[in-house]
């Protein structure tokens, strides 16, 4: 499966990953923009997201009520050309063959 079939939604990123108005999301977001990402920009999280996803570091595979999550590790380039290391959380709901981006966060180890 290319990394093209796995789903990331504009909204995701936009609404969630790059807003520090979110609940949730908020601290993601502050560090994701203290690496240039941002939300007027926000194709450019969506190819480092997909570039981790062509050279992943590790990945694990558990099954929830609501399918199969998978998390991925990795290092992604960053728009100030400094690479960091994230986590991104995906889930392949049952009806589905393509995994769904769920979150993605700092990698801190």
């Amino acid at each position: 499966m290319s990394s093209h079939d796995w789903q990331i939604e504009k909204s995701k990123i936009t609404d969630y990953l790059l807003n520090e108005r979110h609940p949730q999301g908020k601290a993601k977001a502050l560090w994701f923009q203290s690496h240039g990402f941002h939300r007027k920009k926000w194709r450019v999280l969506l190819n480092s997201i997909r570039a981790l996803l062509e050279n992943r570091e590790s990945e694990v595979m558990t099954n929830s009520p609501f399918g199969c999550r998978i998390v991925i590790r990795g290092t992604i380039p960053t728009p100030q050309g400094n690479p960091v290391r994230i986590i991104t959380v995906w889930q392949r709901d049952r009806q589905t063959l393509a995994p769904r981006l769920i979150t993605a966060y700092p990698d801190r180890r």
